[in-house]
């Protein structure tokens, strides 16, 4: 091969695009979630759903209803595990605003997978296991989320620099007032009930909730993707790891369940009830 065949090989190769490469760090975030999530799940599971007769499934069924409702100091941690894991995951779903290709079919395969799955949890309600339903929850969130912020980032390619800068002015201001206004309504005392549409914006502990079933609202959580997504127009703006050093091959178990969280968070549902069912004589 010549010189010159060998220079218009390497134009060739410079031209092609580099194929793009996942965050490991942000799959690596959202495996170790997803996994305090599924154990979460297990001890809802374990608590209300198996009937265990064994004394180790007796055993296990009191740890989880401790842990669950909160009867001691179990009960702490898991509410400050679940409120912050959830609110991280909110958090990661905005971050990954900028590395998603199309942020608006992500968000509509999101929302349509959140219909399903309220759809499914509402047939598993008519059928008789109470409080199941699922009406809003943080896919349904997340799904919301993502496409609104598919139609600001229509927007931001449309405007010039300082346009831009204008509109992430406002959105730093937005998501301020969406979390105080969510954490200040939280706690207000208020007596009239909210109507199912008020419970989607916000939650009051006064209150009991509107929807059953794991349960978010868009305030405060609305608040926190918005400040992921803006965190992901400056850290990740090259689309590149920030922790190019560390060998991601280490972390690649957890990684691959950050990768196929929403499959997990479904498909462990299932197959606890599945083991549950089998080995209720435990």
């Amino acid at each position: 091969m010549t010189d010159q065949q060998i220079q218009r090989q390497l134009e060739i190769l410079e031209k092609q695009p580099l194929p793009k490469k996942r965050i490991w760090e942000v799959d690596f975030v959202r495996g170790l979630l997803i996994l305090l999530v599924t154990f979460d799940h297990f001890m809802f599971d374990c608590a209300f759903l198996f009937n265990f007769k064994g004394e180790f499934g007796i055993a296990l069924k009191t740890f989880a209803k401790q842990y669950y409702l909160g009867y001691n100091w179990l009960g702490d941690v898991r509410h400050v595990i679940q409120y912050s894991c959830i609110m991280l995951f909110v958090f990661i779903a905005g971050l990954s605003c900028a590395l998603s290709k199309s942020n608006f079919k992500r968000g509509a395969k999101m929302a349509g997978f959140a219909f399903l799955f309220t759809f499914a949890t509402y047939s598993l309600d008519a059928f008789g296991f109470s409080g199941m339903t699922i009406s809003f929850n943080v896919i349904h969130v997340i799904a919301l989320c993502v496409l609104l912020w598919a139609l600001i980032d229509f927007v931001l390619s449309k405007l010039n620099q300082n346009g831009k800068n204008i509109i992430y002015c406002c959105l730093v201001t937005l998501a301020v007032a969406i979390l105080v206004v969510g954490y200040l309504y939280l706690n207000q005392p208020i007596k009239e009930p909210l109507t199912h549409f008020q419970s989607i914006f916000v939650e009051n502990n006064t209150l009991p909730a509107n929807s059953t079933g794991d349960y978010l609202v868009l305030f405060p959580a609305m608040g926190w993707f918005l400040i992921g997504a803006m965190c992901s127009k400056l850290l990740y703006k090259e689309k590149c790891t920030l922790f190019g050093a560390i060998n991601e091959k280490y972390f690649a178990p957890i990684t691959f369940c950050g990768k196929y969280c929403l499959f997990i968070y479904v498909g462990a549902q299932i197959a606890f009830v599945a083991i549950g069912a089998l080995f209720g004589w435990l």
